[in-house]
Protein backbone atom coordinates (compact mmCIF):
# COMPACT_ATOMS: atom_id res chain seq x y z
CA UNK A 1 0.00 0.00 0.00
CA UNK A 2 2.72 2.36 1.03
CA UNK A 3 4.52 1.30 -2.39
CA UNK A 4 1.66 2.45 -4.33
CA UNK A 5 1.01 6.18 -2.75
CA UNK A 6 4.69 6.77 -3.26
CA UNK A 7 4.84 6.17 -6.94
CA UNK A 8 1.17 8.03 -7.16
CA UNK A 9 3.18 10.75 -5.67
CA UNK A 10 6.25 10.80 -7.69
CA UNK A 11 3.90 10.01 -10.77
CA UNK A 12 2.15 13.51 -9.47
CA UNK A 13 5.45 15.73 -8.85
CA UNK A 14 6.20 14.29 -12.56
CA UNK A 15 3.25 15.54 -14.12
CA UNK A 16 2.96 18.35 -12.10
CA UNK A 17 6.58 19.27 -13.27
CA UNK A 18 5.58 18.75 -17.36
CA UNK A 19 2.62 20.92 -16.99
CA UNK A 20 4.33 23.56 -15.40
CA UNK A 21 5.27 27.00 -17.60
CA UNK A 22 8.55 26.94 -19.57
CA UNK A 23 9.69 30.16 -17.18
CA UNK A 24 9.17 28.07 -13.62
CA UNK A 25 11.01 25.11 -15.01
CA UNK A 26 13.61 27.07 -16.07
CA UNK A 27 13.98 28.54 -12.30
CA UNK A 28 13.81 25.07 -10.78
CA UNK A 29 16.65 23.84 -12.95
CA UNK A 30 18.65 26.70 -12.25
CA UNK A 31 17.64 26.77 -8.65
CA UNK A 32 18.94 23.00 -8.31
CA UNK A 33 22.01 23.63 -10.26
CA UNK A 34 22.87 26.49 -8.25
CA UNK A 35 22.46 24.29 -5.03
CA UNK A 36 24.62 21.51 -6.60
CA UNK A 37 27.77 24.11 -7.71
CA UNK A 38 27.77 25.30 -3.81
CA UNK A 39 27.72 21.98 -2.37
CA UNK A 40 30.59 21.34 -5.06
CA UNK A 41 32.45 24.49 -3.39
CA UNK A 42 31.60 23.48 -0.31
CA UNK A 43 33.40 19.56 -0.80
CA UNK A 44 36.25 21.39 -2.48
CA UNK A 45 36.68 24.26 -0.15
CA UNK A 46 36.48 22.13 3.31
CA UNK A 47 38.45 18.74 1.83
CA UNK A 48 41.69 21.15 1.06
CA UNK A 49 41.07 23.05 4.53
CA UNK A 50 41.08 19.43 5.76
CA UNK A 51 44.46 18.39 4.38
CA UNK A 52 45.91 21.38 5.64
CA UNK A 53 44.80 21.14 8.87
CA UNK A 54 46.18 17.72 8.94
CA UNK A 55 49.32 18.71 7.81
CA UNK A 56 49.70 21.00 10.46
CA UNK A 57 48.15 18.75 13.02
CA UNK A 58 51.21 15.89 11.74
CA UNK A 59 53.62 18.22 12.36
CA UNK A 60 52.59 19.16 16.39
CA UNK A 61 51.82 15.27 17.01
CA UNK A 62 55.11 14.40 15.68
CA UNK A 63 56.86 16.96 18.22
CA UNK A 64 54.98 15.28 21.00
CA UNK A 65 53.91 11.89 20.45
CA UNK A 66 55.25 8.62 18.89
CA UNK A 67 55.48 8.54 15.27
CA UNK A 68 52.50 5.36 16.19
CA UNK A 69 49.73 7.87 17.95
CA UNK A 70 50.80 10.55 15.73
CA UNK A 71 49.55 9.23 12.74
CA UNK A 72 46.23 7.48 14.48
CA UNK A 73 45.64 10.78 15.62
CA UNK A 74 45.94 12.63 12.47
CA UNK A 75 43.84 9.30 10.85
CA UNK A 76 41.22 9.62 13.65
CA UNK A 77 40.85 13.65 12.87
CA UNK A 78 40.70 12.61 9.10
CA UNK A 79 37.82 10.31 9.47
CA UNK A 80 36.03 12.50 11.43
CA UNK A 81 36.54 15.74 9.05
CA UNK A 82 35.23 13.72 6.62
CA UNK A 83 31.83 12.62 8.74
CA UNK A 84 31.42 16.25 9.24
CA UNK A 85 31.76 17.33 5.61
CA UNK A 86 30.04 14.65 4.61
CA UNK A 87 26.86 15.88 7.07
CA UNK A 88 26.97 19.07 6.15
CA UNK A 89 27.25 18.59 2.29
CA UNK A 90 23.60 16.52 2.88
CA UNK A 91 22.40 19.51 5.04
CA UNK A 92 23.50 21.91 1.77
CA UNK A 93 21.16 19.98 -0.05
CA UNK A 94 18.54 20.24 2.04
CA UNK A 95 18.19 17.27 3.79
CA UNK A 96 16.76 17.17 7.08
CA UNK A 97 19.76 16.35 9.62
CA UNK A 98 18.24 15.04 12.67
CA UNK A 99 16.35 12.57 10.29
CA UNK A 100 19.88 11.38 8.53
CA UNK A 101 21.55 11.25 12.08
CA UNK A 102 18.48 9.27 13.47
CA UNK A 103 18.97 6.97 10.65
CA UNK A 104 22.60 6.59 10.79
CA UNK A 105 22.93 5.85 14.70
CA UNK A 106 20.54 2.97 14.30
CA UNK A 107 22.75 1.44 11.56
CA UNK A 108 25.90 2.41 13.43
CA UNK A 109 24.19 0.56 16.67
CA UNK A 110 23.28 -2.80 13.91
CA UNK A 111 26.70 -2.58 12.69
CA UNK A 112 28.36 -2.17 15.84
CA UNK A 113 26.57 -5.44 17.06
CA UNK A 114 27.62 -7.12 13.80
CA UNK A 115 31.30 -6.28 13.54
CA UNK A 116 32.36 -6.78 17.61
CA UNK A 117 35.79 -8.01 16.29
CA UNK A 118 36.16 -5.25 14.55
CA UNK A 119 35.58 -2.82 17.75
CA UNK A 120 37.20 -5.09 20.05
CA UNK A 121 40.33 -4.65 17.11
CA UNK A 122 39.95 -1.39 17.78
CA UNK A 123 39.83 -0.58 21.42
CA UNK A 124 43.18 -3.02 21.15
CA UNK A 125 44.68 -0.47 18.99
CA UNK A 126 43.91 2.43 21.20
CA UNK A 127 45.35 0.44 24.12
CA UNK A 128 48.92 -0.52 21.89
CA UNK A 129 49.27 2.98 21.07
CA UNK A 130 48.96 4.24 24.81
CA UNK A 131 50.94 2.09 26.42
CA UNK A 132 53.57 2.54 23.78
CA UNK A 133 55.21 -0.93 24.43
CA UNK A 134 55.41 -1.56 20.65
CA UNK A 135 57.48 1.07 18.31
CA UNK A 136 57.35 1.40 14.62
CA UNK A 137 60.93 -0.50 13.44
CA UNK A 138 61.00 -2.72 16.77
CA UNK A 139 61.47 -6.44 16.13
CA UNK A 140 59.03 -8.82 17.64
CA UNK A 141 57.51 -12.09 18.10
CA UNK A 142 53.90 -12.99 18.31
CA UNK A 143 52.25 -16.37 18.09
CA UNK A 144 55.37 -17.44 16.11
CA UNK A 145 55.57 -14.84 13.44
CA UNK A 146 58.83 -12.38 13.92
CA UNK A 147 59.37 -9.26 12.16
CA UNK A 148 59.52 -5.64 11.96
CA UNK A 149 56.48 -3.35 12.91
CA UNK A 150 55.89 -1.24 9.57
CA UNK A 151 52.79 0.09 10.72
CA UNK A 152 50.06 0.28 13.56
CA UNK A 153 46.68 0.91 12.48
CA UNK A 154 43.32 0.87 14.00
CA UNK A 155 42.50 -2.19 13.28
CA UNK A 156 45.76 -4.29 12.80
CA UNK A 157 49.80 -4.32 13.24
CA UNK A 158 51.99 -4.57 10.12
CA UNK A 159 54.96 -6.65 10.29
CA UNK A 160 57.68 -7.06 7.76
CA UNK A 161 59.32 -10.29 7.94
CA UNK A 162 63.11 -10.74 7.16
CA UNK A 163 62.13 -12.48 3.18
CA UNK A 164 60.23 -9.17 2.50
CA UNK A 165 56.72 -10.70 3.37
CA UNK A 166 53.93 -8.23 4.18
CA UNK A 167 52.00 -9.42 7.42
CA UNK A 168 48.84 -8.20 8.89
CA UNK A 169 47.85 -9.33 12.87
CA UNK A 170 44.60 -8.25 14.21
CA UNK A 171 45.46 -5.73 17.29
CA UNK A 172 43.03 -8.14 19.39
CA UNK A 173 45.45 -11.16 18.79
CA UNK A 174 48.89 -8.81 20.01
CA UNK A 175 46.73 -7.91 23.10
CA UNK A 176 45.37 -11.64 24.28
CA UNK A 177 48.89 -13.00 23.87
CA UNK A 178 51.91 -12.78 24.76
CA UNK A 179 54.54 -10.33 22.63
CA UNK A 180 58.67 -10.79 22.72
CA UNK A 181 60.16 -7.04 21.73
CA UNK A 182 63.44 -8.14 20.41
CA UNK A 183 64.88 -4.61 20.15
CA UNK A 184 63.46 -3.33 22.67
CA UNK A 185 66.73 -3.04 24.84
CA UNK A 186 68.62 -3.81 21.87
CA UNK A 187 70.19 0.01 22.48
CA UNK A 188 70.01 0.44 26.50
CA UNK A 189 73.33 0.25 28.06
CA UNK A 190 73.91 -2.96 29.95
CA UNK A 191 73.78 -2.28 33.86
CA UNK A 192 76.09 -4.38 35.79
CA UNK A 193 74.42 -6.92 38.73
CA UNK A 194 75.63 -5.53 42.68
CA UNK A 195 79.22 -6.61 43.51
CA UNK A 196 79.76 -7.90 39.81
CA UNK A 197 81.96 -6.01 37.00
CA UNK A 198 81.64 -5.81 33.69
Amino acid sequence: MADASSREDIWTKTMDFLNMPDWLKLEMVQSVGIKILHVAVWLVISWILLKLFCQVLRKITALKMSPQASRLTVKIVKNVGYIIIGVEAFALMGFDILTLLGAASIIGVAVGFASQTSLSNIISGLFLVGEKQINLGDMIEVNGITGNVDSINLMSVQLRLPNNTMVRIPNEIIIKNPVSNITRFFHAPVRPEPGRGL
